[in-house]
């Protein structure tokens, strides 16, 4: 389970992969701040809204969303966000 301060911080980084222009996230591949920016960025190219509320990694790749959960498979340095639930 997430603090607040976990929540808030991936709210962040989400808000910043949302909003940026790179191509690639600046935090480490595979992490849980890769994701969270990973999945920002998937919100915006899919046209969902900006992220919002509780926004928290799940079980193994998956990470809880704008109140969906995404999945991120990392294939030979590429990423592929897929929404499960």
């Amino acid at each position: 389970m997430c603090s607040k301060a976990d929540i808030a911080e991936y709210t962040a980084i989400a808000a910043a992969g949302y909003n940026s222009s790179e191509a690639k996230s600046p935090y480490l591949a595979t992490s849980s701040n890769d994701s969270a920016w990973l999945a920002g960025k998937w919100l915006r190219h899919t046209g969902w809204s900006a992220p919002h509320g509780k926004i928290a990694p799940g079980r193994g790749s998956k990470f809880h969303i704008n109140g969906m959960v995404v999945q991120i498979d990392y294939h030979r340095g590429r990423y592929e966000v897929t929404r499960v639930a």
